[in-house]
C-alpha cells in the first residue's frame, strides 16, 4: 500500500495544476462525424450490444465506423497509445482525463458497469491494471465476451488457461473477403463466454488503426473497408454469443467501389451482402466474368501541364461483338467525372488507343476509366488506372498542418482535414519510396515533405557536427561515423552525404507535387563550434573571399600578416578579451554563412530532382536573416516581434507561415479566440495558417478521437471560414500603406552588442518603435545596406542600435539627409564599421557631432528632460541634439527607446513624442488604445483596408480613426457599416475587425454564368479583376450541396467551372461576394445533363 500511494501522490498534487484543458476529445467519443456507409441490420436490436471499448485513441474511429453498422450500446475507453494506459508530460498531462490516476480511476468505473462485450483494439492487455484484467477476465467467465483486436499478427495473452478449449471456425468464416490472406480468427470457450482473437498480421503497428487491417488507400479501400469492419462486426457478435448466421435475409450487392448495384452486373469483383432479421449476416465475393477477359491500361503515370495525353486499352481477348469504348478521367478521391468520350468498338478489336484531355481536373491524382459499353449502353467490363497531375500551385492563403492525412484512414478523415477547414498541405517525413506522399495526392493533399534538419553543433573536436544524420540511407550512415564529429560543411565528403540524404529522401516526391520542400524546423547553428581540424582551411577560404585582400584584413584586424595563410583561428573569448571585434565577428559571420550556404546548397540539391521547386525552412534560428533566406522561397517567422517585422519587410512573397494551435500551455493555444493566426495576419508578418497539430490522438490535435473537430477547435470555425473565403486573401493580397517611415536593419550591429557595451541591442529601439506603430496605425518598412535603394523613398529613417556601419551605408544615410529627409538615431550610431572594426573618428560626424568609439559611453538610467519630453532614460543625458544637413534633419537622441517608451512623463507621452518626428498620418487614430492593440493599414487599388486586434481581455473597448474626408466603410465580408469622416472600432462582439475605406459608395458585383452541359467549361462573366479586390464565389446544386467555392482577384486565379459528368444536372445556384465590402449577389445558371 505504501508503494502505491507514493507512486499516486505525484500524479495527484500535479494534476489541478496541469489539467486545465478540456480533454473530452482524447477521452470521449461520439457518433456527431458521418461517413458514408452501409448498415448491417435489417432492424434494431431489442437488446443492443452492451460493449466496452479499450482502444488506442489514434485509431479510435474505428469503433464509430462498427456503431454505423451494427447495432450497440457502446462505452469507450482510450489509451495514448498500443502500449500504454496512459502517460504523463508537460503537454499530456494539461489535458484533463489523461493522467495515469485519472485513467485508472475511469477505468474502475467503467468496469463496475455490467457488459456483454469487451473489446481490446490495438492495445495490449496486459498493460491493464491487474485488477482490471481480473474483472474483465471474470466477467469473461460469467459470460461475457472479450475481442482482441491485433492488426498485427496472432499473440495469444500469457494466460494458459484461456487457451483450453478451442472452437470450431464461425460459419461466416466461410467464403468471407478477408482484406488479406493473413487475417486470423481464433476463439475459445472460457466458462460460459468467450476469448476470440481477430488479427489482421501487418508488418507494422498501425497507428490509426484499431479494428482492422491496413488497406491501401485507392478507388476500391470504401469496398474493402467495408468488408473489414463488417468482419469486425460479426467477430463481436460471435464474442458476445450473439447470432451470425441471418435469418430470412435481405440481399444486396456492391461493386468495388462500395456502390450498390443491381443486375445485370458489370464484369469484376462484386460483394454480396445477406443481412438477416436477427442481426446475423453474411459477406461473400462474387466474380462476373468478363467478355474481353483481362483489360489492360497504357497510359502515363505522370502528366504535367495542361495538355491531352495518349493512351491505349488492351483485350486478353477480341471484342465479342461491335460496341463502345468509354474513356473516363476522374478525380480522386471525389469520383467526380470531369472527361468522358465513347470510341467505336469493332468486332474483334484487341487494341485501341486513345487520348484524354485533362479537362481542368481539379485534383492532384485522378484515374483514367475504360468501360467497355453493349450496344444499349450497359457496362460490360471495365479497368482503371492511377495517374498524378503533379501541380506545386499554391493558394494565395496556405493552409498548413504538422501531420498529414494518411492512406489507412484517410478516406475517412479527408472532409473533415481538407474540405471542412481546408487544411490541404501537410508537413511530414517522407517515407521510404515516397509512399506516404502518393497516398496523400490520392487523397488530394500536398505534401510539404520534412527532408532534413539542419542543426550545426560543437563538435567533441571544437568543430561542426551535424546533430543527426536520420535522413542517410542505411548504408550511408558508417560514411557519417568515419567523419569523427569533423562534419565541417565545407567538406567535400560532408557535403556528399548531404547529397546522399537528398537523393535518399526525394525519391518519387516529384510525382506527387509536394507544395514546398523543408529543410527543418528549429534549425539552427552554434557559433561556438568551428574550430575544428577541418576548419582553418575553410575559415581562411571565408577570409579571402569577405576581404577580397590580406590588406583589408590586417586594417580591419589591425595585424600586419603576409597571406591568408598566416592568418589563425582566434577563439571567441580571445579575441574580445583582446579587443579584436572583427576576428570575434568573423568568426561568428563564417558559422552564420555555413549555415546559410547549407539551406542554399540543399536547396539547390533538391531542384535537381524537382526543378522550380519551392523550398525553405520554419521556425528556425535566422542567423544572418537576409543571406539566410536569400536561395530561399519558405521561411517561418519564430514569434520575435522585430525578426517577424524584418522577415515581412524583406521576405517579398516568401511564404511565411508560424506554428500555432493546439499547443497546451504556448504559443497562444486553445484560447476563446484564434489570436495567434489573426494577429500575425493584422500584422502582415505571415501570409498562411500553419496548425500544430492534425495528428489524430495527439494531445495537440485540433481533432478528437472520433474525427470530429475539437470543441476548441469549433470556437475558431467562424473565423477559419471567412478567413478562407477571402478575408485572409484580401490582407495578404493588399500591401502595407508606405508612409515614407523606415526602421534601419544592420546584421553587423546585432553582432556588435555582444562585445561591447558601448554598442546596444537594435531589439531595444526597434521593439517599441513597432508597437507604437502598431497602436498607431503607422505604416513602417525596413532598410538594409542590400535594400539601400529604399532609401529613395523614405522620409524617416530610425538608426536603431546601429553601432556597426560601412562606409557605404553611411555615405548613403548622408546623401538621404541631404535631400531632404530625417534621420533619428538613438545611443552611439556607426562607431564601429560593418567589419566591427572600432572607429577613431565617425563618417556621420556632419550629422552628430564628433563620435568616435572613444566617445560612445554605456549608457546609464538617469532624469531627462528635452523640449516636449520628460522621461527617465539609458543614454548619455542632455546630449539630445537635432542638426540640419542639406535639406533634411540628423537626431540624436543619446538615450534608448525602451527607457524612454517604459518611463515616460504622463503628461508627455512616448507616442506623442514620436508623432513629431513623423508626417502627418492619412488616417490618425485616437489615443487611448491599449498599448497591445494592433492596428494595420494597407493600400490597395482604389481603397484602403484597416485591420485591428486587441487582446480578448480587452473586448468592449473602442477606438475612433480620423479619415482623410467623407469617406465610406465596410467590414470586410459582412456589408455596409456607415458612412463619415470617423470610423469607430468596437470590439464589443470581437478581439478582430477588418473594415475597407473607399472614397465613393459601392454597389453590388455583377456576373453571370453561361448556361451549359455537364463536362463543359462553363463561361463566367464577372467584374473586371484588380489585383487585391477579393471575390468568393460559392456554387450550389439543386439539392442544396454547395460544390465549389473560388476566391479570386487576378485572371489566372478566376473561377474555371465545370460541372462533372456525375454532378446534378439542373438549376445551380451562385452567391459572388465582393470580400472587401461583404456586399453580394445571388444568381443562377443551368446546368444540362
Amino acid at each position: 500500500m505504501k508503494h502505491i500511494l507514493s507512486a499516486f501522490l505525484p500524479a495527484f498534487l500535479t494534476l489541478p495544476v496541469l489539467a486545465v484543458h478540456d480533454g473530452g476529445f482524447l477521452n470521449k467519443i461520439t457518433d456527431e462525424y458521418v461517413t458514408p456507409h452501409h448498415k448491417f441490420f435489417v432492424q434494431p436490436d431489442k437488446q443492443p450490444i452492451r460493449v466496452l471499448f479499450i482502444l488506442s485513441r489514434a485509431g479510435a474511429r474505428g469503433a464509430v465506423e462498427l456503431g454505423q453498422r451494427i447495432p450497440l450500446q457502446a462505452d469507450y475507453l482510450l489509451t495514448p497509445n498500443h502500449a500504454n494506459l496512459a502517460e504523463e508530460d508537460m503537454y499530456e498531462s494539461a489535458i484533463a482525463g489523461t493522467t495515469v490516476l485519472e485513467k485508472k480511476r475511469e477505468l474502475a468505473q467503467k468496469l463496475e458497469t455490467s457488459r456483454d462485450l469487451y473489446v481490446i483494439g490495438n492495445f495490449d492487455f496486459t498493460k491493464l491494471p491487474e485488477d482490471a484484467q481480473f474483472k474483465i477476465l471474470s466477467a469473461v467467465r460469467d459470460g461475457a465476451g472479450l475481442l482482441i483486436v491485433q492488426p498485427i499478427g496472432f499473440r495469444k495473452l500469457p494466460y494458459k488457461k484461456l487457451y483450453q478449449e478451442e472452437l470450431p471456425a464461425p460459419a461466416f468464416l466461410n467464403g468471407f473477403p478477408f482484406p488479406n490472406e493473413k487475417t486470423v480468427l481464433k476463439a475459445w470457450k472460457v466458462g460460459k463466454g468467450r476469448v476470440v482473437h481477430l488479427a489482421f498480421g501487418s508488418s507494422f503497428i498501425p497507428h490509426y488503426l484499431t479494428l482492422t487491417g491496413p488497406i491501401p488507400v485507392g478507388n476500391t479501400w470504401r469496398s474493402q473497408y467495408e468488408n473489414a469492419i463488417a468482419l469486425a462486426g460479426l467477430s463481436a457478435r460471435f464474442a458476445a454469443g450473439r447470432e451470425t448466421e441471418p435469418e430470412s435475409p435481405v440481399v444486396r450487392v456492391r461493386d468495388s467501389f462500395n456502390n450498390i448495384v443491381t443486375p445485370p452486373y458489370s464484369a469484376g469483383t462484386l460483394y454480396k451482402d445477406e443481412i438477416g432479421r436477427n442481426g446475423g449476416y453474411r459477406v461473400s465475393r462474387i466474380s462476373e466474368a468478363s467478355p474481353v477477359g483481362a483489360i489492360r491500361i497504357a497510359a502515363p503515370e505522370v502528366v504535367r501541364g495542361e495538355k491531352p495525353f495518349q493512351g491505349s486499352v488492351s483485350f486478353e481477348k477480341p471484342v465479342p461483338a461491335d460496341g463502345k469504348l468509354r474513356v473516363e478521367l476522374v478525380d480522386s478521391p471525389f469520383g467526380r467525372i470531369f472527361f468522358r468520350r465513347d470510341l467505336p468498338l469493332k468486332q474483334g478489336v484487341q487494341k485501341t488507343d486513345f487520348t484524354v484531355a485533362k479537362a481542368d481536373l481539379p485534383t492532384i491524382a485522378g484515374t483514367v476509366r475504360v468501360s467497355l459499353l453493349a450496344p444499349d449502353g450497359r457496362t460490360l467490363a471495365m479497368e482503371e488506372q492511377l495517374v498524378f497531375f503533379p501541380n506545386r500551385t499554391l493558394d494565395d492563403y496556405p493552409q498548413l498542418g504538422w501531420d498529414t492525412i494518411s492512406g489507412m484512414n484517410g478516406i475517412l478523415f479527408a472532409p473533415q482535414l481538407l474540405d471542412r477547414l481546408g487544411w490541404t498541405l501537410g508537413l511530414t517525413h517522407p517515407s521510404p519510396g515516397g509512399t506516404n506522399a502518393r497516398d496523400m495526392a490520392i487523397l488530394n493533399q500536398k505534401m510539404v515533405p520534412y527532408t532534413v534538419r539542419i542543426g550545426l553543433q560543437k563538435s567533441k573536436t571544437g568543430g561542426v557536427a551535424q546533430y543527426r544524420w536520420f535522413f542517410l540511407p542505411k548504408e550511408r550512415m558508417k560514411d557519417a561515423e568515419k567523419l569523427d564529429g569533423d562534419e565541417c560543411f565545407y567538406r567535400p565528403e560532408v557535403q556528399e552525404l548531404w547529397k546522399a540524404g537528398i537523393e535518399y529522401r526525394m525519391t518519387n516526391l516529384p510525382k506527387y507535387g509536394p507544395a514546398i520542400y523543408n529543410l527543418g524546423d528549429e534549425n539552427y547553428v552554434d557559433t561556438s563550434g568551428g574550430y575544428g581540424p577541418s576548419d582553418l582551411q575553410y575559415f581562411r577560404e571565408f577570409l579571402r573571399k569577405k576581404y577580397g585582400s590580406i590588406e583589408q584584413l590586417n586594417y580591419n584586424w589591425r595585424t600586419s600578416f603576409k597571406d591568408f595563410g598566416e592568418v589563425p583561428h582566434i577563439p571567441q573569448k580571445t579575441a574580445v578579451d583582446s579587443g579584436n571585434y572583427p576576428a570575434w565577428g568573423d568568426h561568428r559571420s563564417y558559422m552564420e554563412t555555413m549555415y546559410a550556404d547549407c539551406h542554399a546548397f540543399l536547396a539547390n540539391e533538391i531542384r535537381k530532382y524537382d526543378p522550380g521547386a519551392l523550398v525553405g525552412a520554419e521556425g528556425s534560428v535566422p542567423g544572418d536573416l537576409e543571406k539566410t533566406i536569400e536561395t530561399l522561397e519558405y521561411w517561418g517567422p519564430y514569434s520575435n516581434t522585430v525578426e517577424d517585422e524584418v522577415l515581412r519587410s524583406f521576405g517579398g512573397d516568401r511564404v511565411r507561415m508560424l506554428w500555432w494551435g493546439g499547443y497546451p500551455g504556448s504559443h497562444g493555444g486553445r484560447g476563446a479566440y484564434p489570436m495567434p493566426l489573426l494577429g500575425d495576419l493584422v500584422r502582415g508578418t505571415v501570409n498562411g495558417n500553419a496548425w500544430f497539430s492534425t495528428q489524430i490522438g495527439s494531445n495537440h490535435s485540433a481533432f478528437g478521437c472520433d474525427m470530429t473537430i475539437a470543441d476548441y477547435v469549433k470556437r475558431y470555425l467562424p473565423y477559419f471560414d471567412r478567413l478562407r473565403n477571402g478575408l485572409a486573401q484580401l490582407m495578404i493580397r493588399n500591401p502595407m500603406t508606405d508612409e515614407g517611415v523606415y526602421f534601419y536593419w544592420s546584421h553587423p550591429s546585432n553582432l556588435a552588442c555582444k562585445v561591447n557595451e558601448a554598442c546596444v541591442n537594435p531589439t531595444d529601439g526597434l521593439t517599441p518603435l513597432i508597437r507604437y506603430a502598431y497602436r498607431n496605425g503607422r505604416g513602417f518598412e525596413f532598410v538594409s545596406a542590400r535594400t539601400s535603394d529604399r532609401l529613395k523613398k523614405a522620409k524617416t529613417v530610425f538608426l536603431c542600435g546601429a553601432s556597426a556601419l560601412s562606409d557605404k551605408e553611411c555615405a548613403a544615410l548622408l546623401d538621404f539627409v541631404k535631400n531632404g529627409g530625417t534621420l533619428i538615431a538613438d545611443v552611439n550610431p556607426a562607431v564601429m564599421n560593418e567589419h566591427l572594426r572600432t572607429r577613431e573618428s565617425n563618417p556621420l560626424e556632419a550629422l552628430f557631432g564628433k563620435l568616435g568609439f572613444n566617445d560612445a559611453k554605456k549608457p546609464e538610467l538617469k532624469p531627462v528632460s528635452i523640449p516636449g519630453f520628460k522621461a527617465a532614460l539609458s543614454g548619455n543625458a542632455g546630449n539630445y541634439s537635432e542638426r540640419q544637413y542639406g535639406k533634411g534633419k540628423a537626431v540624436l537622441l543619446n538615450f534608448m527607446l525602451s527607457s524612454a517608451a517604459n518611463t515616460a512623463d504622463k503628461s508627455t507621452p512616448f507616442d506623442r513624442f514620436i508623432d513629431s518626428f513623423l508626417p502627418a498620418p492619412v488616417y490618425k487614430v485616437a489615443p487611448g488604445l491599449d498599448e497591445n492593440a494592433v492596428v494595420r493599414i494597407r493600400h490597395g487599388n482604389g481603397f484602403d483596408l484597416i485591420g485591428a486586434t486587441v487582446p480578448p481581455a480587452r473586448l468592449g473597448e473602442k477606438c475612433w480613426i480620423a479619415l482623410p474626408g467623407k469617406r465610406f466603410f465596410y467590414l470586410c465580408g459582412e456589408g455596409f457599416a456607415g458612412e463619415g469622416n470617423t470610423l469607430e472600432l468596437d470590439f464589443a462582439r470581437s478581439p478582430f475587425l477588418c473594415y475597407s475605406v473607399f472614397p465613393e459608395k459601392q454597389k453590388e458585383p455583377e456576373f453571370s454564368i453561361a448556361r451549359g452541359a455537364r463536362g463543359e467549361r462553363l463561361a463566367f462573366f464577372g467584374p473586371s479583376l484588380v489585383s487585391g479586390r477579393v471575390f468568393c464565389l460559392e456554387l450550389t446544386d439543386p439539392a442544396g450541396q454547395v460544390r465549389r467555392t473560388f476566391v479570386f482577384d487576378r485572371a489566372e486565379r478566376a473561377p474555371v467551372i465545370r460541372i462533372a459528368y456525375n454532378e446534378p444536372a439542373g438549376r445551380w445556384k451562385a452567391v459572388l461576394t465582393d470580400v472587401a465590402t461583404g456586399l453580394r449577389k445571388t444568381g443562377n445558371f443551368e446546368v444540362t445533363p
